[in-house]
């Protein structure tokens, strides 16, 4: 079984020894499809993005421009098709694709984010998904939903970083599973 460690930038009340992991109880409140706490401050606030009608979302903190809808998901707000499963090399693949076509959003250096990035966007106050759904909606929120990262896990070849997209921890995954991808792009100032 595998050890996981979580650094939270808040405190949480009332530990549970489960044995396995460390649990903690905590209130929340539904906004959209993911439970937030209203006390705890938000770390990937809307104010932070600007939402382009052309199906991309710019964060001004970090500068990355990213597809609002996972891969396999169209719409306005996602709300056409459903997320796609791939495995990493199909991950990969899938922002070439996007390079070698042009079409989305009118740009063509779209990839597949490292762990930073991906971690960029996790929001920690909510959870089931542990993300701003305002900014990303439609983010699948199951307990086995996990986004990839173009980051591979050092002396594991066979395994790269994922995100758990239902309370924002970085995992390592083996690059058969099929999981999640959400593409990326940096951008200039001058783009903002």
């Amino acid at each position: 079984m595998k050890n996981f460690h979580y650094v939270l930038p808040f405190k949480l009340r009332k530990p549970i020894y489960t044995g396995l992991v460390l649990c903690y109880l905590i209130g929340s409140s539904s906004s959209a499809n993911a439970s937030c706490r209203p006390d705890i401050l938000r770390t990937a606030p809307t104010e932070r993005y600007i939402i382009h009608e052309n199906g991309t979302v710019t964060d001004t903190k970090t500068k990355l421009m990213w597809q609002r809808c996972s891969v396999g998901q169209s719409g306005e707000n996602c709300e056409l098709n459903e997320a796609t499963r791939l495995n990493w090399s199909q991950a990969l693949q899938s922002a070439d694709s996007s390079v070698d076509s042009g079409d989305f959003a009118g740009y063509s250096d779209w990839r597949l984010p490292n762990i930073n990035e991906l971690s960029s966007i996790v929001e920690y106050a909510c959870h089931t998904p542990a993300i701003n759904t305002d900014v990303f909606p439609r983010t699948p929120p199951n307990n086995t939903d996990f986004y990839w990262s173009s980051t591979p896990v050092k002396k594991k070849p066979a395994e790269s970083h994922a995100l758990y997209m239902k309370q924002g921890f970085i995992s390592r995954n083996s690059r058969e599973s099929e999981i999640f991808v959400r593409l990326v792009r940096s951008v200039s100032d001058l783009q903002l």
